[in-house]
């Protein structure tokens, strides 16, 4: 099957036309006008050739799913390790506004609330915002020397916050 409009067939010139960029649609432009009849008189007297068509793409039928594969252990492994760095970040997101009051209680009694909240708000910005880079950083390496550098970097940074 070719896209090319039959010779006597209005509904598929009116679809071929519309397929033409507006400038050839809309012009009043005489020279514009014969532009789009050559066109089209070139698409209708071309060979029908179906080697060059596209395969047709068939849908999967809507009511079949197929289950999803079982990877074994090492997938559930990764999947409880991704729970649990999720479950480290988003504790810490979390209790943010925990270590903002005993940041204001002992440490920094001597500064105001605003000045100590910019220390949860970088924080959080780092959490999140640092996934931009993370990401080109996982597709170019695998994930064991991010898992352990961040974990170095955010262990490190608690232990020097505490001190």
């Amino acid at each position: 099957m070719s896209n090319h409009p039959p010779e006597d067939d209005p509904a598929s010139d009116l679809r071929y036309i519309s397929s033409l960029p507006p400038r050839l649609r809309t012009s009043e432009d005489s020279a514009l006008r014969s532009e789009l009849e050559l066109e089209l008189e070139r698409v209708r007297s071309a060979p029908l050739n179906d080697k060059d068509a596209p395969p047709p793409v068939h849908a999967p039928h809507a009511g079949h799913v197929d289950p999803p594969p079982d990877g074994g252990l090492t997938a559930w492994l990764t999947v409880i390790g991704s729970a649990f760095s999720i479950l480290c970040v988003l504790g810490l997101v979390t209790g943010a506004g925990q270590l903002q009051a005993y940041y204001l209680k002992h440490q920094l009694s001597n500064y105001s609330t605003s000045t100590v909240a910019w220390i949860a708000s970088t924080q959080i910005t780092l959490t999140f915002g640092g996934a931009v880079i993370s990401g080109a950083l996982f597709d170019a390496y695998s994930a064991r020397p991010l898992v352990m550098a961040s974990t170095i970097g955010q262990v490190g940074s608690l232990v020097a916050l505490a001190c």
